[in-house]
């Protein structure tokens, strides 16, 4: 910012909520008919009733959502990878975020995807707040990333690991022992 001479940018605020102020969460279902949900997120995506998560060339072939279809998360796996993305939503409850995403995480944990993102506009410091909440640990920015009129927008990514995918000898110790904490607060279901 200096080397641009911009002005200091202001220190976000973020709402304070907690889960007691939403509804709970209802019974979540997977549907693993990629024709069909496909489907349903084109016209859900055509009727501009998805908040969709820019991922621009993936189609989603899994779609998390509840018995009355109020809450309706389409996912991206690809199964020989282990892994997955939110690439779109609707959300019609007001359902705790953080609760809501660990519930699809372990929907899809359950299916043998070990690795799981979602990608979030770096403005949106209450999504980032509750995505943090869910145990997701951010992974990589893209500056820039979508045009949004006249500018442009940055998004952060964020993972959530039930794998290890790295090679031990790279990591010291103390890399080593906070992995093995968050392993331990993540099986306990405490992790926040």
């Amino acid at each position: 910012r200096s080397h641009c001479n911009l002005a200091p940018l202001p220190v976000a605020q973020v709402k304070k909520s907690d889960a007691a102020s939403f509804e709970t969460l209802p019974t979540l279902e997977i549907i693993v008919a990629p024709a069909f949900v496909q489907s349903r997120f084109q016209k859900l995506k055509e009727r501009k009733f998805l908040s969709v998560h820019f991922y621009p060339f993936q189609k989603p072939n899994i779609l998390v959502t509840d018995p009355e279809q109020t809450i309706e998360i389409f996912i991206k796996a690809f199964p020989e990878m282990r892994f997955g993305a939110i690439i779109g939503e609707r959300v019609e409850r007001m359902v705790y975020p953080p609760a809501l995403y660990k519930a699809i995480s372990q929907i899809l944990r359950r299916k043998n995807i070990s690795y799981f993102e979602i990608i979030n506009d770096a403005a949106d410091t209450q999504g980032i707040d509750y995505i943090l909440k869910a145990g997701f640990v951010p992974s990589a920015y893209f500056p820039s990333l979508k045009r949004s009129g006249e500018a442009r927008r940055d998004y952060v990514v964020f993972g959530k690991c039930y794998e290890k995918f790295i090679m031990e000898s790279t990591l010291t110790n103390p890399h080593l022992n906070y992995l093995s904490e968050y392993e331990k607060c993540e099986k306990s279901a405490n992790c926040s």
